[in-house]
């Protein structure tokens, strides 16, 4: 009896000293992949001009969900090949790049001035959806965006936010269906991702006019929405009603 239970005490000291060991052990790689799977979601390599925005657009995920999930800020720059976890998306995607009017073989109308417009517009755009706004205008850190992104159900109407003349109804490298249309004075308004177009170029649309249906962007529906002065983006809240 007393041998045994030398033998147990023995034994309970190895088990200690391994289970200290262990809890001082570094997270290793495989530990560390092991961790994220449980997490459900995929490891994005950064290729060579991807922006964070542009990775998430891809995704359907609001970029702060990629912030949290890598332990990153709005500040921390992103470099090609890095790795990024993708949280909540079950299979790896090629990244979509922003739509870019220059690209597109449309002569628009520009206004000489500057970046904003005037402000008889302020609050002056219904917005084209009723949706969520889930990525804002600007600039913060890497992220960059011309425009903003509103979550809405698949299939949502999308309404021209004035009267205008449709430019560029198509598509454009991997983004999706996208409609371009000229407003007065040099205005320039985008709708992209949609699942469908409803209009061709050169017709004339109405302001609350449907011109296309919302599409899905990775795991999220969702329109992607500029408003330009002539070629020049803007920031399109101070110009949208207030919901």
């Amino acid at each position: 009896m007393k041998k045994t239970m030398q033998t147990i005490t023995v034994f309970l000291v190895i088990l200690l000293m391994l289970l200290i060991s262990c809890g001082g052990k570094k997270l290793e790689k495989s530990d560390k992949d092991n961790i994220y799977y449980k997490l459900n979601g995929v490891f994005h390599v950064v290729a060579e001009g991807d922006t964070l925005s542009e990775i998430a657009l891809t995704y359907g995920i609001p970029v702060e969900d990629i912030l949290e999930a890598n332990d990153f800020n709005e500040k921390t720059l992103i470099y090609p090949n890095n790795e990024l976890f993708i949280p909540n998306v079950s299979e790896i995607k090629k990244v979509v790049k922003k739509v870019d009017a220059t690209n597109i073989s449309i002569k628009i109308e520009t206004k000489k001035g500057g970046l904003e417009l005037g402000d008889e517009y302020k609050e002056r755009f219904i917005w084209s959806v009723d949706g969520v706004l889930v990525l804002k205008f600007g600039k913060s850190g890497k992220i960059q965006s011309d425009g903003i992104d509103i979550a809405a159900p698949l299939n949502t109407d999308i309404k021209s936010i004035l009267n205008g003349k449709i430019i560029y109804s198509g598509e454009q490298g991997g983004y999706g269906n996208i409609v371009i249309i000229q407003h007065q004075k040099g205005i320039v308004s985008i709708y992209a991702g949609n699942s469908v177009n409803l209009v061709k170029e050169g017709e004339a649309v109405l302001e609350g006019q449907t011109i296309g249906k919302v599409g899905k962007s990775g795991e999220r529906a969702m329109l992607h929405f500029e408003i330009r002065n002539g070629v020049k983006p803007i920031n399109p809240l101070p110009y949208l009603k207030k919901q």
